[in-house]
């Protein structure tokens, strides 16, 4: 699934779409997670990950920003183009669809510094999401180049949270991936988790599995994984 804040900063974006006074705001958030996972396999190569995030978010609507994570690509050890940082930039715009459904549609860019000159790894990406009341969240997502490979790739994702009391949420997601390579390759991924929420910090604590449809692919990395993250956002509130 989209890394949290990301997808947290995207309903926030379609929340901010709807009618109201408020100012254009500044967003940062920082966190460190046991790995990253991300459309059903590790990024991070199963290891822990420190990462950070700033959005700018408009009143209209607009919001735009980076985040970065450290990651870790088995199939580069020993290369001189190993990734270690990837950075995303996103742009994009929500709207009230209903009282209750917003749409939100956004660019996002993956870029990889310090790869190494010798095998381009950056690619784009454009996603569509509808959100119901904030709880709910359907998203399809094309790249024409995944990973870089000069293939497509096609996902629908469904992501949702509900509150309970104490500051606890329970969270859920499934995805569903397509890669258009020589050797076509199509997977399920999802997630269960629970979190805490108080004055801008996030604890999480999440299981995330992959069918074995994806194994062949990206190997032990698609393996079920238990995730722990702390986040802090500021501002506290928003």
């Amino acid at each position: 699934m989209m890394n949290r804040w990301v997808c947290r900063l995207l309903v926030a974006a379609a929340v901010a779409a709807m009618p109201s006074p408020a100012a254009a705001s500044w967003h940062v958030a920082v966190s460190a997670a046991t790995d990253y996972i991300f459309r059903g396999f590790s990024r991070s190569d199963s290891d822990g990950a420190l990462q950070a995030g700033l959005r700018y978010r408009h009143s209209e609507g607009f919001s735009a920003g980076l985040w970065a994570s450290t990651v870790g690509f088995p199939t580069d050890e020993g290369s001189a183009n190993e990734r270690r940082i990837e950075v995303q930039g996103f742009a994009g715009y929500a709207a009230p669809l209903t009282k209750d459904w917003l749409l939100s549609a956004f660019l996002l860019r993956y870029e990889y510094p310090g790869a190494g000159a010798d095998v381009d790894t950056s690619y784009s990406e454009a996603e569509v999401s509808f959100v119901y009341r904030g709880m709910l969240q359907a998203t399809l997502a094309y790249t024409p180049d995944f990973l870089a490979s000069s293939f497509p790739g096609h996902f629908a994702e469904v992501a949702g949270r509900y509150p309970l009391p104490g500051l606890v949420d329970l969270s859920a997601g499934l995805g569903r991936a397509e890669l258009d390579t020589p050797m076509p390759t199509s997977y399920t991924y999802g997630h269960l988790g629970v979190g805490w929420s108080r004055e801008g910090l996030d604890l999480e604590l999440g299981y995330y599995l992959t069918d074995a449809r994806a194994i062949p692919r990206w190997g032990e990395v698609a393996d079920g994984s238990w995730v722990l993250s702390l986040s802090a956002r500021f501002p506290r509130k928003g």
